[in-house]
C-alpha cells in the first residue's frame, strides 16, 4: 500500500503561484509554515488565539490582494512578509 504523499512547496515563488490559484495544500503549507509563529507574536503581546487567526487570516487576504492586483514584489521571504503584515494588522486592531 502506498500513501499519498502532500507535495511540499520548495521555494517562496511556488507558494506564491498555489496561493494565487487556490491550491489548498500550498495555503495548507502556508498556514502550518506561519501560523504557530504568528500565533506566538500576536499572544505575546497581549492578544488571544483567536486575534491570531484573524491576524494571520487578513494577513494571507492581503497578500492574495497583492497578488491578483499584479503590483506584488517579494523582496523579502514570503515568512517575513507574513510577520511584518501581522504585526502591522495587529497593530491596527
Amino acid at each position: 500500500m502506498s500513501k499519498e504523499r502532500k507535495h511540499t512547496p520548495s521555494d517562496d515563488n511556488e507558494i506564491l503561484a498555489g496561493v494565487l490559484e487556490g491550491d489548498t495544500n500550498i495555503l495548507d503549507s502556508l498556514y502550518k509554515a506561519n501560523f504557530p509563529m504568528i500565533a506566538r507574536l500576536i499572544i505575546n503581546n497581549g492578544g488571544d488565539i483567536d486575534d491570531a487567526k484573524d491576524i494571520f487570516q487578513e494577513s494571507i487576504i492581503i497578500l492574495y490582494d497583492k497578488l491578483c492586483g499584479g503590483d506584488f514584489a517579494l523582496n523579502s521571504k514570503l515568512k517575513t512578509f507574513c510577520i511584518l503584515s501581522a504585526e502591522i494588522f495587529g497593530l491596527k486592531s
